[in-house]
């Protein structure tokens, strides 16, 4: 018996066959892609297991897998097998000792942590306290201290008039103080503080000397708030990147609007025809934010700490340095980039409606741009399309002020391509983690499980990380549960390793192979509805009209009003009506549980049925009723924790099978699955 439970996910072993034909170097291979494959199928079974539901006894899931199906965990063994050798081939060793077939870093079927030594704090020497608490960045940077030598600031600054690049609207709405600016009674009463991080005074006046004279700042005796600075890393051996601590400034501004980004979530998301060549592109504005110029009357709101007068010629006292370029640190900074990003681009021409955004639709069958902040990247089934697009933006670009950094510049091509952290192979038609990344990322996660102990501020690196790839198949968001309470609880601490813990370490590293994504993956005509009632499950399925179901992936677009989006609900509702249902699964529950529970268990048998049905692994579309449920399996992760262990039986069999659902809600009165799960309407089904 599988120590995970009778009825393992993926049940049987990987046996190397046609080796001796093989080279030694092929050979070595496979079997390094078998011990991947095995330590895969061992996460994906433990993700997948009943161990939740036995330890409160809550007897055998209702979501259990039967494995009557030899044929269909052939088939996942197989994707698995190819996928690792991918892996293998493309990343090698991690360079640490291989672990024992059928195991995974951290031994998380332990109930012990290796280790008692506890993390080590987030900083030495005080930071954390000069820093009045914010002792890291948003995104988890440790904050470190300024020297004028150490940080890195652009050759030229103040090269492009941020308002004259952005729509008239937003244009008229930052030249103005009273319309941009919180009025005062609206203000706290009392403003954050922020802490300066230098070496010391004397180098704190070299630094602004510096941003002097790259006019960066200009002096003034009198500000509206006063804010801090420090710098985080850019990477081994590199310079420090210039952060502004604007958290008084901040507070005197309203939130800045959603921001659309094309980030991994779109790029994973991407269609495209197998039959064409495909070819990618991509650039990066050298020093973005520091390029753009701000309206005068903003400067006295990016105040940084005082400097004497004399050392800069302007007589006696002290004065303020005020920043006059876009600071990285200004809530609104981001957003403004993104704006005048998308209107240099839509000033060559190219459609708004060809950026990858949520409310677009995602088919290359024309050229698609994506834009990413200061990046942005492209792709065309035409290479004369491709480089008249990207010599295009680059010459408006340049002309606005804005000129891309050479040395991540790539021209159109069908070379593999790293964007946005990932790796891009448009002859495959893949995207996945970059090879070098992975394995940077996965020897931290090793080495972290091997220490045993880590502090919130480590483990908030790991999981970001982590959580980036992810946004290419939210499948993997289902892993992490208690990695967040061990960062809330430990802090900057630190402390041993939970069990739980390390188990979610461990599934994660296993699963890796498995975080790629195909944009030549096509839709499955059959579409499935699923439906559970507190005594039945039903499931129904439907061969649509070609076409039907990738017309879906965009239907519930960002719209602007609720009545909007209540029409593109009815209006699906009436064509899932207009369809010819079949009922294939109506069956009894044998325990009880919540409803949530229940409709989690038929949302996973109408996986199952299309994972089996589709063995390629197509795309599909899976509808249902319950809002708990589509909302938890559409995201990948819920707060519930029993309803995530149901999410995850679903999550491992979409990584296990390559399928890659859609999940949709619908009314009740428009599922077809309602009538096979009700009890009283126990179908017979095939």
């Amino acid at each position: 018996m599988s120590p995970l439970g009778r009825s393992p996910l993926i049940p049987g072993s990987f046996e190397l066959r046609g080796m001796r034909r093989l080279g030694m170097a092929e050979k070595r291979k496979r079997r390094a892609a078998a011990v991947v494959a095995e330590r895969c199928q061992v996460a994906l079974n433990s993700l997948s297991s009943d161990e939740y539901y036995k330890r409160n006894g809550l007897g055998a899931h209702d979501t259990r897998f039967d494995n009557k199906d030899s044929s269909f965990a052939s088939d996942m063994r197989d994707r698995i097998f190819g996928e690792s050798l991918t892996y293998v081939r493309e990343r090698g060793p991690t360079g640490r000792k291989p672990l024992a077939a059928g195991t995974l870093p951290g031994n998380f079927s332990s109930s012990s942590s290796s280790s008692s030594t506890p993390g080590p704090p987030v900083a030495s020497g005080g930071i954390a306290d000069l820093f009045q608490g914010y002792g890291r960045t948003r995104g988890g940077e440790e904050a470190l201290k300024l020297s004028a030598a150490n940080v890195d600031l652009p050759e030229q600054a103040g090269t492009a008039d941020l308002a004259a690049l952005l729509t008239p609207g937003m244009s008229r709405l930052i030249s103005d103080e009273r319309l941009f600016a919180l009025p005062k009674r609206e203000r706290p009463v009392s403003l954050p503080r922020a802490a300066t991080l230098v070496e010391s005074a004397d180098q704190y006046v070299c630094f602004v000397r510096r941003l002097f004279e790259l006019g960066m700042v200009v002096f003034r005796r009198s500000v509206e708030v006063v804010n801090g600075c420090f710098g985080v890393s850019k990477g081994e051996g590199e310079k420090l990147r210039f952060i502004a601590n604007l958290k008084p400034a901040n507070a005197c501004f309203p939130p800045p609007p959603e921001l659309k980004l094309s980030g991994p979530d779109l790029l994973g998301a991407l269609e495209a025809d197998a039959e064409k060549e495909l070819f990618c592109w991509k650039y990066d504005i050298r020093a973005a934010f520091h390029r753009f110029k701000t309206p005068s009357w903003m400067w006295k709101y990016f105040a940084l700490r005082k400097v004497p007068a004399k050392e800069f010629g302007l007589g006696k006292g002290f004065v303020f340095p005020c920043l006059t370029t876009l600071p990285m640190g200004f809530s609104w900074a981001p957003f403004l980039c993104q704006e005048a990003h998308g209107e240099v681009v839509a000033s060559t021409g190219l459609p708004r409606g060809d950026l990858l955004l949520p409310e677009n639709d995602v088919k290359v069958d024309r050229l698609r741009y994506g834009l990413y902040i200061d990046d942005g990247y492209g792709f065309s089934t035409s290479l004369e399309e491709a480089n008249r697009a990207f010599f295009n933006i680059c010459e408006d670009l340049a002309e606005a002020g804005l000129s891309v950094k050479e040395t991540k510049c790539v021209r159109p091509s069908k070379a593999d391509l790293t964007v946005l952290g990932l790796e891009v192979k448009a002859r495959r038609g893949r995207v996945g983690p970059a090879a070098k990344d992975l394995k940077e990322l996965i020897g931290a996660t090793e080495e972290m499980l091997a220490r045993g102990c880590a502090s919130g501020l480590e483990m908030s690196r790991i999981v970001g990380k982590w959580s980036w790839v992810m946004l290419l198949s939210r499948f993997g968001f289902s892993i992490f549960s208690s990695v967040y309470t061990f960062m809330q609880k430990v802090g900057e601490s630190g402390g041993d390793l939970w069990p739980s813990v390390r188990k979610e370490l461990g599934i994660v590293c296993g699963v890796a192979p498995l975080l790629c994504v195909s944009f030549f993956q096509k839709w499955s005509d059959k579409v499935a509805a699923f439906d559970a009632s507190k005594e039945a499950q039903g499931v129904s399925e439907v061969l649509a009209p070609l076409g039907w179901a990738a017309g879906k992936r965009n239907f519930l677009r960002m719209t602007p009003s609720v009545e909007e989006q209540g029409r593109k609900l009815e209006k699906l509702g009436e064509s899932v009506r207009a369809l010819s249902w079949t009922h294939v699964v109506s069956s009894r529950f044998r325990h009880d549980r919540h409803i949530n529970l229940l409709e989690a268990a038929a949302c996973l048998t109408s996986v199952r049925r299309a994972a089996k049905d589709e063995r390629a692994g197509l795309r599909c579309v899976v509808l249902g009723d319950s809002t708990a449920v589509i909302s938890a399996v559409a995201k990948g992760r819920c707060s519930s924790f029993p309803l995530l262990v149901a999410v995850r039986r679903i999550m491992a069999l979409c990584l296990a099978s390559g399928v890659r659902p859609l999940f949709l809600w619908i009314a009740s009165e428009n599922n077809p699955a309602d009538a096979p799960s009700r009890p009283s309407q126990v179908f017979v089904c095939e």
